[in-house]
């Protein structure tokens, strides 16, 4: 039965995309003007054609004629869309019983509407209106004209319906309801149509249709197999489909698809390494993606997220929603599809390699300037003692605070990160995530301008030796300025074109840098308990003071 519903839509939409088709090709033939005394005068009566309507207007005949065959052609149109809902609704049962119901209205409305029209003939006979143009032809009488066709008609004869194809495309579409029951068997310019009782429908396709039938069912070919061959059951379907058409038109649809799609996950999360969808393969939710690249030939049906990495959607890859990757670019395929936004904010990396030039880099560097900038009076404002602690302990250790530093951060990061990764799998986890990457955040920055101040120090006596060294904000932000020199330099040669293998020694250079700050703070850090405990081991409250010292 499925098999035989299939078949039988196929013909239908094959051939109305091939009548439509010779349609619009047609030239219509202008109609002849009526002359003036070709029409009697006649009473005019007044007709409602809702019930609902709240006034009524006068027609002349013609107009009465065309309002009811307009209302007859989108009850039709209501027919169709009914037959479309009856087939994909399955096996429940009361679905069919209320699309069964609403038919039968229907059929009641096309009953109804048609005697009406053959009132309004007969009430026409005494009178000449100009001839109906092109695709008016009545079509209820297209209904009865194919409802007496027989078996074996001659081709010519058929060929007088199908000169009609607007309407025809219209009966072919409503009849196709009855078509799911019945056996139907397609060669290369013959259809025969069997209802199972005894009763059969034959006739010849002509010549002219046989190309754009042929075509029709090749496009509709292309979108079963979309729908068909991702599944067992529709790939046998599909190849019985396949099967039992002529060659001509089977030689045109495509190769069943490969193997079954198979759900890898829900949702996918990655830290420092690619990830790939196969091309067979279902993400049912979201990807983030940390430090790799993302390939998506398969589908994912949430979004795809990458951080400092690159998103490549590539053939028959398909993201039901959003396609991001911050610090990367997005590559799609010809052939992919992103249904949702795609953005990609290029090379993050560029704001200290040069790669991202002119006044986007300019205005990004600034933002994180500016950033940096309040975080640093926030930090001092609140921990002002503390961090002259760090820097004292650092000032008079530089050499083991910074090795201590260097390997303490480089462990601790470390747990973060395992950690992290850890807890995010589960919901439960990820606000404990968030919490832990604040603390860690806060860690790190307090460090970093422990390391600024220590170097605004040392630059100022370098220059002012005379003078009293600065201490507290001022000579963090000198430390910062120092060290935010290499990345100005590196954007303004960005901007003027150089090239990036020139800038890598300076880029090497600035991160070196940049991590050793680090180092001294968090050395320092670490050593006095994150300010808790001053150079010589006493134990300091919030305000700085000295509460106990250490045995």
């Amino acid at each position: 039965m499925y098999l035989r519903r299939i078949n039988s839509y196929v013909l239908l939409a094959a051939i109305a995309s091939a009548l439509a088709a010779s349609g619009a090709a047609a030239q219509a033939t202008p109609p002849e003007p009526v002359r003036p005394d070709q029409v009697q005068p006649d009473p005019v009566r007044i007709i409602r054609l809702a019930p609902e309507a709240e006034t009524t207007r006068e027609f002349d005949r013609q107009e009465r004629l065309d309002a009811l065959r307009a209302e007859l052609q989108r009850v039709y149109e209501r027919l169709f869309e009914l037959q479309v809902s009856y087939q994909r609704s399955g096996d429940d049962a009361a679905v069919l019983d209320s699309l069964a119901l609403e038919r039968q209205v229907l059929r009641g409305q096309v009953d109804e509407l048609s005697l009406r029209i053959a009132e309004e003939n007969e009430l026409r006979e005494d009178t000449e209106f100009a001839p109906p143009r092109r695709g008016e032809a009545d079509i209820y009488v297209l209904f009865e004209q194919l409802a007496h066709l027989e078996d074996g008609m001659d081709p010519e004869e058929i060929g007088r319906i199908f000169d009609d194809r607007e309407g025809l495309g219209q009966v072919l579409a409503i009849i196709g309801e009855q078509l799911k029951d019945m056996e139907v068997d397609i060669t290369e310019d013959r259809v025969r149509i069997e209802t199972g009782t005894g009763g059969k429908l034959s006739f010849t396709v002509p010549e002219e249709l046989r190309e754009e039938l042929s075509a029709g069912m090749r496009e509709i070919g292309r979108e079963l197999n979309r729908t068909l061959s991702d599944s067992t059951g529709g790939a046998r379907d599909w190849a019985r489909i396949v099967d039992g058409l002529p060659g001509r038109i089977a030689e045109g649809w495509p190769e069943r698809s490969g193997r079954r799609r198979k759900v890898v996950a829900e949702s996918a999360f990655s830290v420092g390494r690619d990830f790939e969808v196969g091309a067979n393969e279902i993400v049912q939710g979201d990807v983030l993606l940390i430090g790799g690249d993302a390939y998506v030939s398969g589908e994912v049906q949430g979004s795809v997220y990458v951080l400092f990495g690159d998103l490549l959607i590539e053939e028959q890859g398909l993201i039901a929603e959003d396609a991001i990757s911050a610090g990367g670019r997005v590559l799609l395929h010809d052939q992919a599809e992103v249904l949702g936004r795609r953005l990609d904010f290029g090379d993050l990396g560029g704001l200290a390699g040069g790669d991202l030039r002119g006044g986007l880099a300019w205005a990004l560097y600034a933002g994180r300037l500016v950033v940096l900038l309040a975080m640093l009076l926030l930090i001092y404002a609140l921990f002002g003692e503390r961090m002259a602690i760090l820097v004292d302990f650092g000032g008079a250790q530089p050499g083991r605070a910074m090795a201590s530093g260097a390997l303490w951060f480089t462990m601790i990061f470390g747990v973060f990160v395992v950690a992290a990764v850890g807890l995010a799998v589960s919901v439960i986890g990820i606000p404990v995530v968030l919490v832990l990457a604040a603390g860690m955040g806060l860690v790190c920055m307090m460090a970093y301008l422990a390391g600024c101040e220590l170097v605004g120090r040392r630059l100022f006596v370098l220059f002012r030796p005379d003078a009293e060294p600065v201490t507290g904000w001022i000579g963090a932000v000198l430390g910062v300025a120092l060290l935010e020199l290499p990345a100005i330099v590196l954007l303004g040669l960005g901007a003027a074109g150089v090239d990036a293998i020139v800038t890598r020694p300076l880029t090497a250079l600035e991160l070196v840098v940049r991590f050793l700050a680090l180092s001294i703070g968090f050395g320092a850090v670490v050593q006095t308990r994150l300010g808790r405990r001053g150079p010589e081991g006493e134990e300091v409250g919030p305000a700085g003071d000295v509460v106990s010292a250490s045995a």
